[in-house]
């Protein structure tokens, strides 16, 4: 779904069986790891499982820690939203009821790209296809990464680019709450 310059991001997508027209919800799935592990395919059992129940579920890689720092990974994931708007007809997409779903990492992912629709921040000026979603789900996700009780360490630091003490900005950027 999206060329960049080290690497071919790769998205799979479910969708259910049927014989009409019907429009379908949609889910884009997003894994966790810490943003630096993890991958697509660890939700492919859970977008299965949401297909068979009606729902047009996508699986989309993105760009991990060790390979680009925020916010390259939203950044990914919002061309994921926009290609299936672009794909709507092939999935039988509804593209006005589309949630975007994570654990951990991915949770909060998945909730800086539902509170960021259209977003002057990521350069979404003029975009083609809208990456405003209507619902998001949050399993075990962080919030705030400017909290008091957040722990901030290397990990974080590294995913950044810099400490909450060098770029606290980026870090209250990065806090979907």
């Amino acid at each position: 779904y999206k060329k960049t310059e080290t690497s071919d991001l790769k998205l799979d997508a479910f969708f259910p069986k049927v014989e009409n027209d019907a429009k379908h919800p949609g889910v884009i799935l997003i894994h966790g790891g810490g943003w630096f592990s993890g991958e697509k395919e660890n939700l492919g059992v859970m977008a299965q499982e949401l297909a068979a129940n009606g729902y047009v579920a996508v699986t989309p890689s993105y760009r991990l820690g060790e390979e680009a720092i925020y916010p390259a990974g939203v950044l990914d994931l919002k061309d994921a939203i926009r290609w299936m708007r672009k794909n709507a007809e092939l999935l039988n997409l509804d593209v006005n009821r589309i949630a975007s779903l994570g654990g951990s990492a991915g949770a909060q992912l998945a909730m800086q790209v539902g509170v960021t629709p259209d977003s002057e921040v990521y350069n979404e000026k003029n975009e083609k296809y809208s990456t405003a979603i209507q619902a998001i789900v949050n399993i075990d996700g962080i919030t705030s990464f400017v909290h008091p009780e957040v722990e901030k360490g290397p990990i974080l630091d590294a995913w950044f680019g810099g400490t909450y003490d060098e770029i606290s900005e980026v870090w209250r950027e990065a806090s979907p709450l």
